[in-house]
């Protein structure tokens, strides 16, 4: 049977959440020995994703119906890839090759020099798929969580508004480059205020920005959990470490306002200085990813990061 691999549509993003569903479900019930139903990714985000990169969100089609699907993210040169999806029954039959072709084909037109993703190092059946690839295991990635979460608003720091944003591009393209020189994140603050699926916050003093934060609060209240996405501070300012607490403070404050129980944070290992922080604040451990790249990528040690999961 033919299988055609194109952009995702609306009409596909029912049939997207259930090949998500059912591939996680498959992947946590072999984990656990046991049979677990792992919950459907909210309409939401890939919404989200869709307007963001609308021809970098493909399905993998067999007659008529989606049996796989991939989202591609540009940021400036540096591209990743994730959430990539297969039904379980359709694993190991060239679906999931001819999406990573199609993926990694569109970061390249769109000028991107770097391509990575993570995946689940015991997970060695997909390691082996992006060595395949490419790619190459360059670090791990923490999952955090914190359930004493800050009481009190932050001095010098403010909401960013949607209306706000055209004055502070530039700044934020800034912030993003003293990361890493490829990077642009723009387009992720962006869709964050513009799509409602997350706030973002701002250290700002004498009326220029040291700092910014992101977080996805979309998910359900049953969820009871947010993350915190993107973390930016300005790695040439003397007073890093003051910046990224507050802002992790600001973040920890609006988690509680929505009457969240626990902020999650996705960071690189090669950010040596968050883990003592958030550890020192009570965050929890959860789990850890491998990061994989293809290409050359060094982000510069710091306060700032950005999640390469979906």
């Amino acid at each position: 049977m033919q299988v055609v691999v194109r952009p995702m549509s609306e009409e596909d993003i029912e049939q997207v959440r259930t090949v998500g569903q059912r591939t996680w479900s498959d992947v946590a019930s072999k984990d656990a020995g046991r049979k677990v139903r792992y919950p459907f990714r909210p309409r939401e985000i890939i919404e989200a994703y869709r307007w963001k990169d609308p021809q970098g969100c493909l399905v993998a089609e067999e007659n008529g119906v989606v049996v796989g699907s991939a989202f591609s993210h540009v940021w400036g040169g540096t591209g990743w890839i994730g959430p990539f999806e297969v039904l379980p029954e359709k694993q190991g039959h060239g679906i999931g090759t001819s999406l990573m072709q199609a993926s990694e084909s569109y970061l390249a037109k769109a000028g991107c020099g770097v391509m990575g993703l993570e995946t689940m190092p015991y997970f060695l059946r997909n390691v082996h798929f992006y060595l395949r690839f490419g790619y190459t295991p360059k670090e791990m990635t923490f999952i955090m969580s914190g359930k004493e979460l800050a009481r009190e608003s932050q001095e010098c720091v403010r909401r960013l508004e949607i209306e706000d944003l055209g004055h502070c591009r530039e700044r934020i393209l800034e912030l993003s480059r003293s990361m890493h020189p490829s990077l642009d994140l723009t387009n992720e603050v962006e869709m964050a205020l513009n799509k409602k699926i997350g706030k973002c916050l701002v250290f700002e003093k004498r009326g220029r920005i040291g700092g910014l934060a992101v977080v996805h609060d979309f998910y359900p209240a049953d969820a009871d959990h947010a993350s915190l996405r993107l973390m930016l501070v300005d790695s040439q300012s003397r007073f890093q470490k003051k910046i990224f607490e507050a802002l992790l403070s600001a973040c920890e404050h609006l988690v509680k306002e929505e009457r969240r129980k626990r902020l999650f944070v996705r960071f690189s290992s090669t950010q040596s200085r968050v883990y003592p922080l958030l550890h020192e604040r009570s965050y929890v451990l959860e789990g850890a990813n491998i990061r994989m790249v293809k290409g050359r990528y060094a982000e510069k040690e710091g306060y700032s990061f950005a999640a390469w999961a979906g």
